[in-house]
């Protein structure tokens, strides 16, 4: 995610907090083939528990801006699967290729017409790639 989006989500969350969640939510699933009834899914678990804190979402993201780990990824030796929508805005698919290119032991599966939820949105996608991954094929 470019820099000046995620700092673009911290100041909006001070002018409209409940707006802010609402468009990060959606924006989790934007593209996807099947965004509405994956949004519906996602706020219903989401928010099930009430709304995150104001200062659990601003310590999360300062996180994410501060935190770079692209140098150690090539130390991580474990076998990895890395699962990219091919619709995601959030993180794009190009930076899962990236990531899995990076590890020593990656393996890449990008789901089509997903965006950055395709466990929700494409669950028998994710669960073949899954296994494909558990079972070396």
């Amino acid at each position: 995610m470019e820099l000046e989006t995620l700092r673009c989500f911290g100041d909006e969350l001070d002018s409209d907090y409940e707006a802010t969640l609402k468009r990060f939510v959606a924006l989790q699933v934007r593209g996807s083939a099947n965004a509405r009834a994956t949004l519906g899914q996602l706020r219903s678990h989401l928010f099930a528990r009430g709304w995150p804190a104001r200062e659990t979402l601003r310590a999360a993201l300062a996180l994410i801006e501060q935190t770079d780990l692209r140098a150690v990824v090539p130390s991580i030796t474990q076998p990895s699967l890395v699962i990219a929508g091919e619709r995601d805005t959030l993180a794009p698919a190009a930076a899962g290729a990236w990531l899995a290119d990076a590890l020593p032991a990656g393996s890449y599966a990008l789901i089509a017409s997903a965006a950055h939820a395709p466990f929700l949105s494409h669950p028998d996608e994710f669960f073949e790639a899954l296994e494909g991954f558990v079972d070396g094929r």
